[in-house]
């Protein structure tokens, strides 16, 4: 439970206001995974900040409190969290690296919504955490983004972006700016928000049918020694997200390359893919060719090498986890092609 939440037009925006309500000096740097979603770490850009990458776990393919460790420095004042593919990241040994270190942490949660290791579920060790409402999400409703936080000054910033509502600040400083906001517009729509609340209402059970979905295909895909899923961590608990990772082993199959076993999946009709090289975020145009902010290209490919070759054996299954309630024969389907 959080003190504080606002909507937005979307969770990358809610990401922006984020970023903006920590109030760093330009230059500031922020760890994040290597492996993610762009639009969990892009926006920071936008105010000076930052990213230093950092390894990703085999097991999970999130943030690895190893490699963080070892990339702190002076400029260093935040982690930046998120889980791709529904599994928590180790949230209680980022506690540990957070608190030693005295860093703020921003959670997108947006693929993580339900997910828990032990008694930390998603968003508790977080100073600042978003989530997506955007259609393939749990909670999907077309477009929107929500920002819930404890502490006030974020919570002020974050609405005085874009998203004043002609209301009354925590900090009278920004009551200034409560008819304009700072010229940015991310208001969620009065009907996004009619459907978010009507599908908040289905949350829990919405949660449980991924869960129930992600389990039996689990199970099925056990017995193919060629591909093996993404592990959780000791207590952990998946959050409802639809997609499902497995990593594929060539040598098991012959010598078969992965781009051809995923083109053969996509001519049985299935929705398979090879993990985006986007996702890789160190070698994204974003940072390689900048438009905008100080950024200077300082990241190539083989910087990474460990969190490189796991994305190159991954193959993902998009929606197959999905919280639809026949989902069953689908998945039978799927494991019929593999």
């Amino acid at each position: 439970n959080k003190k504080y939440a606002t909507t937005t037009s979307s969770g990358t925006l809610a990401l922006l206001a984020a970023y903006f309500g920590l109030n760093f000096e330009r230059g500031t740097t922020i760890l994040c995974p290597v492996y993610g979603y762009h639009a969990s770490s892009y926006p920071m850009v936008y105010f000076g900040l930052y990213p230093s990458f950092c390894d990703v776990e085999s097991t999970t393919l999130n943030l690895d409190s190893r490699s963080l460790e070892t990339r702190i420095e002076s400029s260093t004042k935040a982690i930046t969290l998120v889980s791709m593919w529904g599994l928590p990241p180790n949230y209680e040994s980022i506690k540990t690296v957070k608190d030693q270190n005295n860093l703020l942490i921003v959670e997108d949660g947006s693929r993580a919504l339900g997910c828990s290791q032990g008694n930390l579920s998603c968003g508790a060790i977080a100073d600042v955490t978003c989530f997506s409402l955007n259609t393939y999400k749990i909670l999907g409703i077309g477009e929107g983004g929500i920002l819930v936080t404890d502490n006030e000054e974020i919570y002020d910033r974050a609405r005085v972006l874009g998203n004043p509502a002609l209301s009354t600040f925590n900090n009278s400083r920004y009551n200034n700016y409560k008819d304009t906001g700072l010229g940015i517009k991310h208001k969620i729509s009065p009907l996004s928000a009619y459907l978010g609340l009507l599908a908040f209402t289905e949350i829990k059970e919405r949660i449980m049918q991924c869960n129930e979905n992600y389990l039996y295909f689990h199970s099925q895909i056990l017995q193919f020694d060629f591909l093996k899923p993404l592990v959780l961590h000791e207590t952990s608990k998946r959050g409802g997200w639809s997609g499902f990772s497995v990593y594929y082993d060539s040598n098991k199959m012959g010598g078969l390359n992965k781009q051809f076993f995923v083109k053969a999946l996509r001519e049985e009709g299935c929705n398979v893919l090879e993990e985006y090289e986007s996702n890789l975020l160190h070698t994204n145009s974003f940072y390689q060719v900048p438009l905008i902010g100080d950024q200077k290209p300082h990241f190539k490919k083989g910087d990474f090498p460990f969190s490189e070759r796991l994305i190159s054996d991954l193959v993902i299954f998009e929606n197959i986890c999905g919280y639809q309630k026949s989902t069953t024969p689908f998945i039978d389907q799927y494991i019929q092609a593999i």
